[in-house]
């Protein structure tokens, strides 16, 4: 059944069972976070009867559902529907909010102020969609959280860049929900980078990238210009050229073994484009990377 602000009646309930760990967002360092509005945030395994129903809320509410399931009766959707794994709900200020637990429910949850100049979303209703960056979300949540308990200088500079990636990761989810080819677009460009990466060597080809992602070549060019402002060949270049600096600082190897290990069919290509990227010649890089190891 349908809930309308008429038969909602605001209430929570958190049993004891439920283990909640909240972000400090009172902290200076939490700035990139409370400048986007968010002003209640944290990573909840909570169990029935946990449920919490707010009638008309000044402020939004972002759920990322992690494990477990839980269930949306707010009328806004096909109602009720579950959240289960790898769903992302937002429920937007204004309308009524009506969640629950199912089973044992692991989530993600935000509160951002409707109030608040940046605390803006692009959606006025109940809207449902799939999550691409929740596990990386989690991540630099648990360890803003760790960070933010050790209260010294390294740490409260370390939780500001985990608040950044926090938000970064949430804006992307969010434009992702109202544009979702987008944002399957960007997952799979992201596997897509990751698969290179790990097989740099490789001969890649604009062709067999476009082939990967099911795309004509054309169609993955102006893709990757639009998601980027690179081509794919610039991309490609910067991560072997990325390798190559790595190879040079660390190892001792030739030219002639970077190149085979990196992707390029001889070590003057390597190095014309090295220069070109870098502004120094590779023995001159490693030079200066070995002087800044040794002081020398």
């Amino acid at each position: 059944m349908a809930i309308s602000p008429k038969n909602i009646t605001d209430s929570c309930t958190i049993p004891r069972e439920c283990k909640e760990r909240f972000l400090p967002l009172e902290e200076s360092y939490a700035e990139p976070l409370t400048s986007r509005g968010v002003n209640f945030s944290g990573i909840s395994d909570v169990v029935q009867p946990y449920e919490i129903i707010r009638s008309t809320p000044g402020f939004h509410v972002v759920i990322f559902t992690l494990a477990g399931e839980g269930e949306d009766l707010s009328g806004g959707i096909q109602s009720p529907h579950p959240l289960q794994p790898g769903d992302l709900w937002i429920s937007p200020a204004g309308t009524p909010q009506h969640y629950r637990a199912r089973d044992n429910w692991r989530i993600l949850f935000f509160h951002l102020d409707a109030a608040h100049a940046s605390g803006t979303i692009p959606y006025d209703k109940p809207t449902l969609g799939h999550s691409t960056y929740a596990l990386q979300l989690e991540s630099a949540m648990t360890w803003f959280i760790k960070e933010s308990l050790m209260n010294t200088a390294t740490s409260r500079k370390t939780s500001r860049a985990y608040a950044e990636i926090i938000r970064h990761c949430l804006d992307r989810e969010i434009e992702s929900l109202a544009h979702p080819e987008q944002g399957l677009v960007r997952a799979q460009l992201d596997g897509l980078w990751e698969t290179i990466n790990g097989n740099i060597s490789n001969n890649w080809s604009v062709e067999e990238m476009a082939r990967r992602m099911g795309l004509s070549s054309a169609q993955f060019r102006r893709i990757v210009s639009s998601q980027y402002g690179l081509t794919p060949q610039e991309i490609l270049t910067r991560l072997r050229i990325g390798r190559t600096k790595e190879l040079l600082r660390r190892t001792d190897y030739s030219l002639e073994q970077i190149a085979d290990q990196v992707g390029y069919d001889s070590p003057f290509s390597l190095s014309r484009a090295f220069k070109r990227n870098s502004g120094l010649s590779p023995r001159d890089f490693r030079k200066c990377s070995y002087s800044a190891t040794t002081g020398r």
